[in-house]
C-alpha cells in the first residue's frame, strides 16, 4: 500500500495539482518539491513508497535524480515525467529499470489542470461511496453530515466545530477592513484548517500580510512596538521576495531547548541571520540598493528556523496560504553574534547534523548568492505603513540546506565556518 510519496516537478502549480490527485487517490501523505537538490536530500533521508520525477528540472538531471533513488536502496516505486520528445522520456526509463527501479509508468507533460481535478473528483466521490458502504449508510450528494440536532451536539461536545478568522472587506472597494471569528465544521480526521477552505479569501500577497498583521494583533505579539524578529527570502533574484515578522516568545538564544513548545512539524532551516545598526524609516529605506543596504547591518549570525505549518494542508498549502501563515514558520534560533563583514559568499560551508544522521554538508548553496541581497525589499516592505524599522532589528535570510526532517528528541546543530553555530534541542 502506498502511505507516503514524493512528487518533484519544476511547475508548482502542476506538483500540487498532481499532490492533490494523489491524495483523492487514498495517499495519506504527498510531499512537493520544485528543486532537484531537494528531491535528492529527500530520497537520501527519507522512506518513500512512491516517487514522481520531472526529469526536466534544470539544477538536477533525471538520471541524477534516478541515479540517487537507485544509491538510497528504498523500495519505492517510479513515475517519469517529460516535457522532452518522447524517445528522451523512453530512454530514462529504459535508464532506469537497467539500474534495477521499479518504473511503473512514464508520462509525457503537459497534464492540464482540468484533466487531474477532474480525475481527482472522480475518486474522490468513489471513496466517499466506498466509505458509506463499509459504515452500512450513504452520504448526501455533498458530502456533508445531516443537519439534525443529535448531530449538532456530537459535533459540539467532540470539537468537530472549531473558530478561525476570516478576513472581511469593503464590498465597494476590495479594502480589507479587518478579520471576524468564524466557526468551521471539521470531520473527525481533520486536525487543522484546511488551506482550500480559506483560498478564496487570499487573493494577492497584500491579504496575505493582513492575515499575518491581524493574527499578530489578535495574538498581542508586539504591542506597540514594531517586530524586532523577520524572515525574508526566496527561490532565485527573479522571484519575487517574502517577508514575515516573527513572534518574539519563538525566538531562542542558542544553545536552545524547545520544551513543549507546540510543533505540528519540525522542519530545519540552516540560515544567516543579520542585524540592523540603525534606524531605517520609510525615506531612507525607499533610496536603498543592494551595497547602501549592507552598510546598515552591525553583526551576523548563524540561524535554526524550525518549519512549520497550521494548516491541514501543511507545506503543501498554496503559497499565499503559507506566506498568510509567516511562510511557514514555527521557531528561530539565534547563534553568538559576530561583526558583519564581506564575505565569499559562493564559497562559504554549512554543515547540518539532526541527531545520530551523518553531517549534511553544502557549499555556496544560498538561494540569492549573498544573504544581504534581500536587506532593500525586506526594508521598504517592513517600513511600507511608515513604520521605522528600530536598530537592532534582526532579519533571518533563508535556507541553505532547504528543508531538512527532524523529529522530537533530535538535536539539531548548524555551524557556518568562519561565523560560527548554532543548536536546538527538540
Amino acid at each position: 500500500m502506498i502511505r507516503h510519496a514524493l512528487v518533484i516537478d519544476q511547475v508548482e502549480r502542476t506538483g500540487l495539482a498532481l499532490a492533490t490527485f494523489m491524495r483523492y487517490a487514498g495517499i495519506p501523505r504527498v510531499d512537493v518539491t520544485r528543486s532537484g537538490h531537494g528531491f535528492v536530500e529527500a530520497v537520501q533521508h527519507r522512506r518513500h513508497d512512491l516517487l514522481v520525477v520531472d526529469i526536466d528540472t534544470p539544477e538536477v538531471t533525471g538520471l541524477q535524480m534516478i541515479d540517487a533513488v537507485v544509491e538510497a536502496g528504498g523500495p519505492a516505486a517510479l513515475v517519469l515525467m517529460s516535457a522532452q520528445p518522447p524517445r528522451i522520456l523512453q530512454a530514462a526509463q529504459d535508464y532506469a529499470r537497467a539500474r534495477g527501479a521499479r518504473v511503473l509508468s512514464a508520462i509525457a507533460k503537459p497534464r492540464t489542470m482540468v484533466t487531474m481535478a477532474s480525475a481527482a473528483q472522480a475518486m474522490a466521490r468513489e471513496r466517499r461511496h466506498r466509505a458509506g458502504l463499509r459504515r452500512g449508510s450513504t452520504l448526501p450528494a455533498n458530502g456533508a453530515p445531516a443537519f439534525t440536532e443529535a448531530v449538532l451536539r456530537e459535533a459540539l461536545a467532540t470539537r468537530q466545530i472549531t473558530a478561525h478568522f476570516q478576513p472581511r472587506h469593503c464590498a465597494r472597494t476590495g479594502v480589507l477592513r479587518g478579520a471576524e471569528l468564524q466557526p468551521g465544521w471539521y470531520r473527525p480526521d481533520d486536525t487543522w484548517l484546511s488551506a482550500a477552505d480559506f483560498l478564496p479569501a487570499i487573493a494577492q500577497a497584500d491579504e496575505a500580510y493582513a492575515v499575518q498583521q491581524q493574527v499578530a494583533q489578535a495574538l498581542g505579539w508586539f504591542g506597540a512596538a514594531p517586530p524586532r524578529y523577520w524572515k525574508a527570502g526566496g527561490p532565485s533574484r527573479d522571484a519575487v521576495l517574502t517577508h514575515a515578522p516573527l513572534p518574539p516568545r519563538g525566538v531562542w538564544t542558542s544553545p536552545a531547548t524547545a520544551g513543549d513548545w507546540p510543533f505540528h512539524l519540525r522542519g530545519i532551516e540552516a540560515e544567516i541571520a543579520l542585524r540592523i545598526g540603525r534606524d531605517v524609516d520609510a525615506a531612507l529605506a525607499s533610496a536603498l540598493d543592494a551595497d547602501s543596504a549592507r552598510a546598515l547591518v552591525d553583526a551576523m549570525t548563524v540561524s535554526i528556523e524550525i518549519v512549520d505549518s497550521r494548516w491541514q494542508e501543511a507545506l503543501d498549502a498554496p503559497a499565499l496560504c503559507k506566506l498568510a501563515d509567516l511562510q511557514s514558520h514555527g521557531a528561530l534560533v539565534l547563534g553568538e553574534w559576530v561583526p558583519f563583514v564581506a564575505r565569499d559568499w559562493a564559497a562559504q560551508a554549512c554543515e547540518v547534523r539532526i541527531g545520530a544522521r551523518a553531517t549534511l554538508m553544502r557549499r555556496g548553496t544560498h538561494s540569492l548568492g549573498d544573504p544581504a541581497w534581500l536587506l532593500p525589499a525586506w526594508l521598504r516592505h517592513a517600513t511600507r505603513h511608515g513604520e521605522t524599522v528600530a536598530a537592532g532589528t534582526v532579519v533571518t535570510t533563508g535556507t541553505w540546506v532547504g528543508i531538512l526532517e527532524a523529529g522530537e528528541g533530535d538535536l539539531v546543530t548548524a555551524e557556518f565556518p568562519g561565523i560560527g553555530h548554532a543548536s536546538v534541542q527538540l
